[in-house]
């Protein structure tokens, strides 16, 4: 056997979908800062003094763990309100004006998504960065933009970081954060103010930055991994690696058995638990794995009905609908209804169909609804695909007229071709005379 296996426990996000969704994102900001010291005797700065600014890249490896490299800037000014609440009220600071550039290496951690935002809002997440890099504080009054960084007027040092970012979708291209950051200096030896030397041991200056952004999502997919949930991972992933042997799409013949034996096939893809190395997913490529899976979610393409999305295997490679989602469906598919022989709603319907315009406006990714409506065998087959037809167009209707966008409803009419219950009863009959609905991906 010349194949071996890798399997992938915290990569999941990476080799199963992971190209399915975008990782990169540029984050700018713009904001305050509060720099708490050290300042000279006669020195001192608002406790909010405009400017801070940030500007980096970020990319994650998976949706809650990633790395980012960024740049802040800090105009420090000298405290123009005066201390009102010192010995000597209102005294205001001498004179001065520093700028503190940094370059800070990252590490970033969703806590959203590791305490499970999405389950309040799916919109909201947040997360915690920090790191280490280096600073530099010159002096206005003594040194020039782009000239001889190492002058008398310029204080280099090290830098460590500590932050939290609330954000919120607004797009799958965009979303707005704030971002709370406090970054300590290592052998810092000038006041900010840079009247006096302040050589100390450890981290020594201090200064918060408070900002409000944006992030802009970078990549192939629709999602950014920002947004990438639990649901949204197959719960099982191999990657099969061929080594010594050229890479094919042949198909293994079955291994031969005694006639009257049985071997065991889990997936019933003709390929013997023994010799197939994806036992729970159905697959006549090489041993026994799937052969052709464009999303890379599990399910291979014939059997896929999502095939360019990445879902689930319970849900036929189709994502998993939120519990929420899934009620709202199932609720409209069974009190969803009309008056005999009439495709009249009922009043009692009406609530029910605002909550699916609520879920079709909360999740842009459904691109069609197909709304399907069915009848029991009463009436000939004519007839009940028409009246059938006429209730989907009726839901259609009501959507419609309350926002959700025509080019995304599709109305079809199935007659009594579908039952879902016996038509040899009352019971059943009323069963089968229902709307559902069918979500289409984009």
């Amino acid at each position: 056997m010349k194949l071996f296996f890798i399997i992938v426990a915290f990569s999941l996000v990476n080799l199963c979908y992971g190209q399915s969704h975008k990782k990169w994102s540029i984050d700018a900001g713009l904001g305050f800062n509060n720099t708490i010291g050290p300042f000279a005797e006669g020195y001192s700065s608002n406790y909010l003094t405009l400017l801070h600014a940030n500007l980096g890249g970020r990319y994650m490896l998976s949706n809650r763990f990633g790395v980012k490299l960024d740049v802040g800037f800090d105009r420090i000014k000298n405290d123009e309100w005066g201390n009102i609440k010192g010995p000597q009220p209102n005294v205001i600071s001498e004179d001065f004006q520093t700028h503190y550039f940094r370059l800070t290496l990252q590490a970033v951690f969703d806590i959203g998504r590791m305490a499970q935002f999405d389950k309040l809002d799916k919109n909201f997440s947040m997360l915690l960065h920090m790191g280490f890099g280096f600073s530099s504080l010159k002096d206005q009054k003594r040194s020039v933009w782009f000239k001889d960084w190492r002058t008398q007027g310029s204080d280099e040092m090290m830098n460590y970081m500590i932050g939290l970012t609330p954000q919120y979708r607004i797009s799958d291209h965009w979303s707005l954060h704030l971002d709370a950051s406090l970054v300590a200096n290592a052998w810092q030896s000038k006041t900010f103010d840079f009247t006096e030397n302040s050589f100390k041991k450890g981290l020594h200056g201090k200064i918060f930055e408070f900002s409000l952004g944006a992030s802009y999502y970078l990549g192939a997919g629709k999602k950014h991994m920002d947004w990438v949930v639990d649901s949204d991972a197959p719960a099982e992933v191999v990657k099969v690696v061929e080594k010594n042997e050229p890479s094919g799409d042949e198909v293994e013949k079955k291994p031969e058995k005694e006639e009257g034996e049985s071997l065991p096939d889990a997936d019933n893809d003709g390929i013997p638990d023994s010799e197939d190395n994806c036992p729970s997913v159905y697959g006549r490529g090489p041993e026994g794995c799937p052969n052709f899976d464009t999303d890379k979610d599990g399910v291979p393409d014939a059997k896929d009905e999502c095939p360019e999305t990445p879902g689930v295997i319970e849900n036929d490679g189709c994502p998993e609908l939120d519990l929420y989602v899934k009620k709202v469906f199932n609720e409209a598919m069974n009190d969803v209804e009309f008056e005999a022989n009439s495709d009249q709603m009922v009043e009692e319907a009406y609530p029910i169909l605002d909550k699916v315009v609520k879920v079709m406006k909360e999740y842009p990714e459904f691109l069609k609804l197909e709304i399907r409506g069915h009848t029991d065998d009463r009436r000939e087959s004519e007839p009940n695909r028409i009246l059938s037809e006429a209730r989907a167009i009726a839901v259609k209707e009501y959507l419609i007229s309350k926002g959700v966008d025509e080019g995304r409803l599709e109305a079809t009419g199935y007659g009594e071709t579908d039952p879902i219950a016996p038509n040899d009863n009352p019971a059943g009959r009323a069963q089968n005379e229902r709307i559902d609905f069918m979500v289409h991906y984009e």
